[in-house]
Order: structure tokens, then C-alpha cells, then sequence
């Protein structure tokens, strides 16, 4: 129905902006747009994709109850339309984000633009994937044709740039980063990622004031939080450093704190044990 596409193309809206709370309204969106229309595959698979960046983006959301919640969006999705690419790349996240199962991931979002050549997060996310493993002139062409394909997204912009960042390459990546923020001032992984990079390049004031504009956009972000301790350690200063670690174990006791981010900070002190 057409009130069912509009809550679609809304929570599309809110999921691409990545935050936790922004997450949460396209989760509601999404769910709208299935109460609308329970057939509506593409509005399954997009929530079935923001249950995974509830986990993975904005670590809101614990990832044993994200995974079994996306997985069964996706396989919805899939039940409704076999030839969605969206509920292909759906599943794709599952096993990429959730069950580290890298060859499956990359199936999935390989038939996702069988489907669709044209399709800018699978390539978007197929990019991602590759960087991480290490294919970096595969990943980044994929990141770049995402990039052509969807200019105006913001967390293609700033994927883009962490596969520049990896590769030593920090002035495209400040370029993608400021990219993405001209489009959404906001934009918290932007801000996060451009620190880091400012800092590996020795920029480390500018990078250390990136980093804490991220934290003030987003004071429970623990992932921010994290960013800027392991920052503060690599540029000198140590007990600024603890400071950060103290303020994410008093956030863990209002909220769930992954150990990955304890663990950024201790690295930057150098306590590898």
C-alpha cells in the first residue's frame, strides 16, 4: 500500500543516519509499514538490517537478541520475495556481524547484486566485508561504486574512508569524512574515524577535538567513548586515558558495555594483557 512504501522510505531515512536513537525510530517505522502491509518484504528486511546496526553501529542492542531478530526479519523477507536483493543483504549482516561466517556473508551479498547490479548497500556492504578481510583494491572498488551509486549517503562516504584510513591513505579518508559531514553534520562514525585518522597523522589536537564532538553528540556512546580514550592514551596523556575507562564502567552500570571497548582503551595504554 502507499502508506505502508511511505513508513518504508521514512524508516530507510532514519535507519541511514546509524545513531541509536535514530535506530530505534526506523525500527518503529519499519514495523508501521509492516502492520500496514505483513507482505511487504523490503519493510521486513529493512528491519531486519536495523537490528543489526542496533548491535553493530550504535552497540544499543545486545547481539544475541539483535541476531535472532534480524535473522528472522531477513528470512521473512525472503520467504515473501526469494529474489529480494535487500533480504539478501539482510542475511548477509547476520552472518557477517553475528556469526563471523565470512563465506556466506559474501554469497549472500554477491546474489543480492546478481539481482541488482545497481544495488548501493550491497555493494556498499560487500566493500566493507572485503576491507576487513583484507582485500583492499577489491573493497575499496566496491566502496567507490556504492559511492557512485548512492552520493548522498553519508555512511558510504565514511566507510569509504576508513578503507583509505587502513591504507595509510589520510588525506582521501579526511575527504570522505568531511564528505559525509557536509551531508549530516551529526554524523557520529564521521566524527569518530575522522579523529582516529587525525590522530595517525599526527594531527593529534585536531583529532583528539574530532573525537570529542563525537562524545558530545552522543554522551552514552560507548564506542565514542572508547575512541577517545584510546586516543588520549596513543597522544600522551595516560591518565586521561583511565579517566575514560572509569566513565565506561560507570556506564555499564546503567547500561549493557561491550568489553570490546574497555579493550580500545586498554590497548592504547599499551596493557595488552
Amino acid at each position: 500500500s502507499r502508506e505502508a512504501h511511505v513508513a518504508y522510505l521514512k524508516g530507510l531515512y532514519f535507519w541511514n543516519k546509524r545513531d541509536a536513537a535514530s535506530l530505534r525510530r526506523a525500527t518503529e517505522l519499519f514495523r508501521e509499514a509492516i502492520d500496514l502491509d505483513p507482505t511487504y518484504a523490503r519493510a521486513h528486511a529493512g528491519l531486519a538490517a536495523t537490528y543489526a546496526s542496533l548491535a553493530s553501529s550504535a552497540d544499543a542492542l545486545a547481539a544475541s537478541e539483535a541476531r535472532s531478530l534480524a535473522e528472522a526479519g531477513a528470512r521473512r523477507a525472503l520467504e515473501l520475495d526469494p529474489r529480494l536483493p535487500e533480504g539478501h543483504a539482510a542475511l548477509a549482516a547476520v552472518r557477517c556481524r553475528f556469526d563471523w561466517n565470512w563465506a556466506e556473508c559474501e554469497q549472500e551479498l554477491t546474489r543480492a547484486l546478481e539481482l541488482d547490479p545497481n544495488y548501493a548497500t550491497g555493494h556498499h556492504w560487500l566493500g566493507e566485508l572485503l576491507v576487513e578481510r583484507g582485500r583492499f583494491p577489491q573493497g575499496q572498488a566496491a566502496l567507490k561504486r556504492a559511492h557512485d551509486l548512492d552520493p548522498l549517503s553519508p555512511a558510504i562516504h565514511t566507510n569509504l574512508g576508513v578503507a583509505y584510513m587502513y591504507a595509510g591513505a589520510w588525506d582521501d579518508a579526511l575527504a570522505c569524512f568531511r564528505q559525509a559531514l557536509e551531508i549530516d553534520p551529526r554524523f557520529l562514525l564521521a566524527h569518530r574515524v575522522r579523529g582516529l585518522t587525525l590522530v595517525r597523522a599526527g594531527r593529534v589536537e585536531e583529532g583528539l577535538a574530532s573525537l570529542r564532538k563525537a562524545r558530545e553528540l552522543d554522551p552514552r556512546s560507548a564506542h565514542a567513548a572508547a575512541d577517545l580514550g584510546y586516543a588520549l592514551a596513543r597522544a600522551g596523556q595516560p591518565d586521561e586515558a583511565r579517566a575514560v575507562l572509569r566513565e565506561l564502567e560507570g556506564l555499564s552500570r546503567q547500561r549493557r558495555v561491550s568489553a570490546y571497548d574497555f579493550a580500545v582503551v586498554h590497548a592504547g595504554l599499551g596493557q595488552n594483557e
